[in-house]
């Protein structure tokens, strides 16, 4: 995405002029089965990204989607919480600070409340153009075949050419790596393949695009899932150069954001 294209995002959303922010009639009888599904997006200081994910989910016909915000305290990120509840546009849950993204399973009282199925999704997700429309019943249908409690996208590592070559320490790991000799680990365990070729994979998953099923999740093991490859593969944005935030939405998220998985490390590359 050009810059000039990132930094006026935000601007056009609140001036009234992105028209994929409303949600349209359905396209087929397809999207009826899941477009009622709650889709809740934690926020904190990234309003680019909570626009762009509120783009893709408009897409796919979601219309229950609850931006949970973590006290964000910059104003872009104000403006467009105050526009998505003035304009009814999506639910905003305020927190009063940074609970991290995966409050809603943490915190007892909101999790009880949660419907069996429900998505959660870190707003820097890029989705898979070839996305089926019916992937919300494959990913369901994976819950149930495996009777494991999550199923979402995995995250491709296919365009490595196009990636940060900046070594990171990782949370969960001694010593800097590259994000994909890191994240190749997710590419090991191969479950089987869905019929249009996409594999599965046995492999846990964060905060990134999933669909929950309280059937069989524990929010004790919350990591335990299957990724889904091939047509199912998304992009984990911030892993890409050039940044499509702008210049100072970055570097506001950078000074306040505290939770991530990666961390720069002192290496030379």
């Amino acid at each position: 995405m050009h810059m000039e294209t990132a930094s006026t995002l935000v601007d056009s959303f609140l001036s009234d002029d992105v028209p994929e922010l409303r949600p349209r009639a359905f396209d087929n009888i397809r999207s009826l089965y899941y477009c009622q599904t709650p889709v809740y997006v934690p926020s904190f200081n990234n309003p680019t990204y909570v626009v762009k994910m509120l783009r893709q989910l408009f897409r796919y016909r979601f219309n229950n989607i609850t931006i949970v915000d973590s006290g964000s305290n910059y104003s872009k990120m104000k403006d467009v919480l105050g526009k998505l509840d003035s304009d009814c546009v999506c639910n905003v849950v305020r927190l009063s600070r940074n609970m991290g993204p995966r409050h809603i399973v943490k915190s007892c009282e909101f999790y009880d409340s949660l419907p069996e199925l429900f998505c959660l999704t870190d707003p820097d997700i890029a989705f898979n153009e070839n996305l089926p429309v019916d992937f919300m019943r494959q990913l369901t249908d994976l819950t149930d075949y495996f009777k494991i409690g999550k199923a979402g996208f995995a995250l491709s590592l296919k365009h490595r050419s196009r990636m940060k070559h900046d070594k990171y320490l990782n949370s969960k790991q001694m010593g800097p790596t590259h994000i994909w000799e890191w994240e190749s680990q997710f590419w090991r365990y191969k479950l089987g393949r869905l019929p249009d070729g996409s594999e599965v994979f046995d492999a846990p998953i964060d905060t990134t695009f999933a669909l929950y099923n309280k059937k069989y999740f524990k929010p004790d093991r919350f990591f335990d899932a299957v990724r889904v490859s091939g047509n199912f593969e998304s992009e984990h944005t911030p892993w890409y150069q050039g940044s499509v935030l702008p210049a100072e939405e970055e570097r506001v998220y950078q000074r306040t954001g505290k939770f991530s998985n990666y961390r720069p490390a002192s290496v030379q590359v």
